[in-house]
């Protein structure tokens, strides 16, 4: 994953994500990640369906809202309408509170693997690969990169890719 000089990576990313590169070339960007997010790729499709869901329900609101407020002026009953909009209000909330919650645990568990991953590839780096590079900056890159992948993951990259 490293090359032999301090700050160079054999994958010729700066770590500053998707800028040129020294050869011209464009670094890569989201489609990087998806060796990584392809074993979580059930509860990222669950993640973007309670998204889906979320939105109806917010799309919903409005109208519910016009339905309590038509209900008031006519002076019709107010249980339902009422009712109805309590109940996309409570929903929406839940299915947003269940996407983060699914969303930090599938981030965590792509973070453990890579650092898992990077931590073993970096105890069989031969013995002059760690002589060349300061105690503690391979591992400390290994936690700071997959720091960022976390909040890549979290941030809401799949939001941006779903709008």
């Amino acid at each position: 994953m490293w090359a032999s000089q301090p700050g160079q990576r054999l994958d010729g990313m700066s770590g500053q994500g998707r800028q040129d590169r020294q050869d011209g070339r464009r670094a890569p960007g989201v489609s990087a990640l998806a060796p990584y997010l392809r074993e979580h790729r059930g509860v990222l499709l669950s993640v973007a369906g309670l998204a889906l869901v979320g939105s109806a329900g917010s799309l919903l609101q409005p109208l519910l809202v016009r339905r309590v407020l038509r209900a008031v002026q006519s002076r019709g009953p107010l249980v339902t309408p009422v009712l109805l909009l309590l109940t996309i209000v409570v929903g929406a909330a839940l299915l947003g509170g269940l996407q983060r919650y699914l969303l930090q645990r599938t981030a965590e568990g792509v973070v453990l693997r890579t650092r898992t991953r990077l931590a073993e590839h970096l105890l069989h780096l031969p013995v002059a690969e760690h002589d060349r590079r300061r105690t503690g900056d391979l591992l400390s890159r290994v936690g700071s990169d997959t720091t960022l992948l976390r909040a890549v993951v979290t941030s809401g990259w799949w939001k941006r890719r779903a709008a």
